[in-house]
Formats: structure tokens, C-alpha cells, sequence
């Protein structure tokens, strides 16, 4: 009876097996393949994104620096710079109210010490075309264009507030200090042109101008008494509304 129940069973046909789980897997597994395909094949560029997304993660800070620099200006320099002063400064400013008892109760001053450089030399771009004059024996004359103030800055690391003392009754001016070092600023050129940068620079460039000549083979040079200047850096400044008085020099 088994075998009979055995070969009756063998007769019929085998129940076949669903196709979907195979078609599910196919599905996942293609776009899984065709990513780990493209990052074998760009693994510069994998390891990029890797990268960029662990750094967005980790929260720091990313820099792209690989677009060029575009130049917007070019500009030639025509400056010849022959001396520079570096000058300290003491300053105080602030608002006095003429009274002892009221400077307690409403003043406002500031104790400033500046410290600062002035550059001055001679702008080539001045010169004209009448202000070089080449003789037959091979010496030159030369009119150079007058000495002038050609930058000045106060160090923000060197100069420094040294004391504010604001009154009982006021919470003080806000802008007094951006005010005091705008005063210092001009101060220091002031201070510059009394020791007689102007003077300095303007026979400095003589000298090296000399020397440059002297090289290109020139024998002689005399120089011509310079124009009248004008726009030099050290004409007297307006005044200041700012109740502002120097200290030290």
C-alpha cells in the first residue's frame, strides 16, 4: 500500500515555487550595484562627497577655493617712498563741562595713547614733460615733483586706550572713542610734518634718484628747485569740533 500510495504521489506535478522574492531582490540590488560601480570608477570624487558629507556632519567649517581669483583693477605705482616716521602720541578728549563738581556728575574723557607711522616721498605721475631736460655733454637736469605725505595709519595693535573716566550721571559717548582716534590719526601726521618729513623726503629722493642715474651711465645731474607744492598732506587741517587736547607728544 505504501508503494502504491508513493507512486501515486510521484505522478502528480511538483508545486512550483513564487518568482517575486527573486524580482524584489533584483529591484534593490541594481541601483545598490550600479552606485558601488560609479564610485569605483570616480573614487576621487567618492572620497570627496565622504569627505564633504563627514565634515557637514561633524560641523566644521568647509572652504572651496577652486574657483579663480578674477583680477578687477590693475594700477601702476608711480610712488617713490624715501622715509618713514613712526611716532607715539598722547591724547585726551572728551566733554568738559568747565566745573569740577559737574566733569564728577556728567564728564566723559578718554585717556588715548597712539602709536603710528607716516610714509612720505615723491609721486612720479607729477612729473612733466618740461621737467627733465637732457643737455649735449650727457648731464641731465631734473625737476622732481615736491615731496608729499604718501600714507599714514595708526597700529591697532600698539595703540590703545589708557583710561576712561565716565561721570556719575551719564553712561558717556559711545562714538568718543572712534572720535579721539580719528583726532589721534591726524595727530600723528601733524606731528610728522613739524619734525620735517617733507624736508627728509624730498632730499632722500634726490639721493636715490641720483644713484639710479649715475648707473644708467648718466655723468651729472642737477636738480631744479621743485614747484610750488600743493596737496603735500601737511597743509594745516581744519578744526575739529571735538573738544580734544594732545598731551605728549
Amino acid at each position: 500500500m505504501d508503494d502504491l500510495r508513493h507512486d501515486s504521489n510521484m505522478g502528480k506535478p511538483a508545486k512550483g515555487r513564487s518568482p517575486w522574492p527573486w524580482v524584489v531582490l533584483a529591484i534593490v540590488l541594481t541601483p545598490l550595484l550600479a552606485l558601488i560601480v560609479a564610485a569605483v570608477i570616480t573614487l576621487g570624487g567618492a572620497l570627496q562627497t565622504w569627505h564633504t558629507v563627514q565634515n557637514l556632519f561633524a560641523g566644521r567649517l568647509v572652504m572651496r577655493t577652486e574657483q579663480p581669483p578674477v583680477i578687477t583693477q590693475v594700477r601702476q605705482l608711480n610712488r617713490l617712498e624715501t622715509i618713514s616716521f613712526t611716532i607715539e602720541k598722547v591724547i585726551e578728549g572728551g566733554q568738559d563741562q568747565g566745573n569740577p563738581l559737574l566733569n564728577d556728575l556728567l564728564g566723559d574723557r578718554l585717556l588715548f595713547i597712539a602709536h603710528g607711522s607716516v610714509i612720505a616721498g615723491v609721486d612720479f605721475s607729477q612729473l612733466q614733460p618740461d621737467d627733465v631736460v637732457t643737455q649735449a655733454d650727457g648731464s641731465v637736469s631734473l625737476r622732481l615733483p615736491p615731496a608729499q605725505i604718501l600714507s599714514h595709519a595708526l597700529d591697532s595693535g600698539q595703540s590703545r586706550v589708557y583710561d576712561r573716566r565716565v561721570g556719575l550721571l551719564t553712561k558717556g559717548d559711545p562714538n568718543l572713542e572712534s572720535q579721539v582716534r580719528e583726532e589721534a590719526d591726524q595727530e600723528i601726521v601733524t606731528a610728522a610734518c613739524q619734525g620735517g618729513i617733507l624736508t627728509q623726503a624730498g632730499a632722500n629722493a634726490q639721493t636715490q634718484v641720483r644713484a639710479l642715474l649715475e648707473t644708467m651711465g648718466v655723468k651729472q645731474v642737477t636738480f631744479l628747485p621743485a614747484r610750488q607744492a600743493s596737496g603735500t598732506g601737511c597743509e594745516t587741517p581744519a578744526a575739529t569740533l571735538l573738544p580734544v587736547r594732545r598731551i605728549v607728544s
